[in-house]
C-alpha cells in the first residue's frame, strides 16, 4: 500500500496520513511523487486530501482523470475537513469514491476527522476547528489503521 498525500495548508491531512502510514508500514508520497507506475506497483492506494469547498484537493481529482481503467486495485479514503459530515454522507468522499468506481478501483475503507479550517469568511473569526487534528483525532486514525492492516498484510 502508499498514500498519495495531496498539498495541504496547514498539514492537518498530512499528520494523519503518516500516522496511517507509521502503523500500516506504507510510504507516504507527496502527489507530486506519484506517477502512473507506482500506482500500478501497489495493490492498494490511499488518498488522502483536506477538503475543499467539498471535494478533494483538485490535483489528486487530476491524477485519477489521468488514470487506464484497473482491474482489482482497492482504494482508501482519507480526509479531514473544517465541518466533518459522518460517512457515508460526505459529499467529498461520494465523489471521489465515485471517479475510483470509474477507474476500476474499490474503496475499502473510509476515513475523514476535524482539520483546522480558515477558509473564505472563516478568517475573520479566526478560523474553526483550531489544534484539530488533536491526540484523539490521531488516536482514531490509529484505530483505523489497524483496522485496515488486514488488507495491507
Amino acid at each position: 500500500m502508499i498514500i498519495i498525500q495531496a498539498p495541504s495548508h496547514y498539514g492537518n491531512t498530512k499528520k494523519i496520513s503518516l500516522k496511517i502510514g507509521e502503523i500500516t508500514k506504507s510510504p507516504v508520497l507527496d502527489l507530486k511523487e506519484v506517477n502512473e507506475e507506482k500506482i500500478k506497483e501497489n495493490k492498494i492506494i490511499g488518498f488522502s486530501s483536506g477538503v475543499y469547498l467539498g471535494k478533494f484537493h483538485k490535483g489528486l481529482l487530476n491524477l485519477i482523470d489521468k488514470l487506464p481503467v484497473y482491474e482489482n486495485k482497492k482504494a482508501v479514503l482519507i480526509s479531514t475537513s473544517g465541518v466533518p459530515v459522518k460517512l457515508p454522507f460526505n459529499g467529498a468522499h461520494r465523489k471521489i469514491k465515485k471517479k475510483l468506481k470509474e477507474k476500476g478501483f474499490e474503496v475499502i475503507e473510509e476515513f475523514n476527522c476535524p482539520g483546522y479550517d480558515d477558509y473564505g469568511p472563516l478568517k475573520m473569526i479566526g478560523g474553526i476547528r483550531k489544534g484539530r487534528p488533536n491526540e484523539k483525532d490521531l488516536q482514531k486514525a490509529a484505530d483505523f489503521a489497524n483496522k485496515i492492516k488486514k488488507y495491507v498484510d
